[in-house]
């Protein structure tokens, strides 16, 4: 079995989004409109991996068949702490006059895909390349 940085749901104040590991065989959920979601790993906001929790009904379920780990890409947060591809981070973006939105970084440097929660509690998504990565989701406070 490969391990792969993936992502979980746990309430964190504001925050709906950590990392974990995603295995060979488990269930994960992710938004249906994803074309490849086996690079995104996302799973119920407020359940864990394999479990349904309240999924939104845009979200669709899926079992990990090929885990991939995934790479550095030679960044660093705010407080030094080394960024990688498929981490979310919290994301000061200067194109599109969101701050401090959620990201999930893409596979090189100053490309990232950001999530800002609807009233229905379904994440709008848009590319952005450009802006500050202030400092990562899953971090230890």
């Amino acid at each position: 079995m490969i391990g792969v940085d993936g992502i979980e749901a746990n309430e964190r104040g504001s925050k709906m989004l950590t990392r974990t590991r995603i295995w060979d065989g488990e269930k994960m959920w992710y938004p249906e409109d994803f074309e490849n979601p086996l690079s995104h790993f996302l799973v119920a906001m407020d359940g864990t991996v394999g479990t349904l929790g309240a999924v939104p009904s845009c979200w669709r379920e899926m079992i990990v068949l090929d885990a991939i780990a995934m790479p550095s890409i030679g960044m660093e947060d705010k407080k030094g702490k080394e960024v990688w591809v498929g981490d979310i981070v919290e994301f000061d973006s200067h194109e599109c006059d969101w701050e401090l939105v959620q990201a999930e970084v893409q596979q090189w440097p100053g490309l990232f895909v950001l999530y800002r929660e609807s009233p229905e509690r379904v994440y709008e998504i848009a590319h952005v390349a450009g802006g500050e990565v202030v400092g990562n989701v899953h971090e230890e406070k």
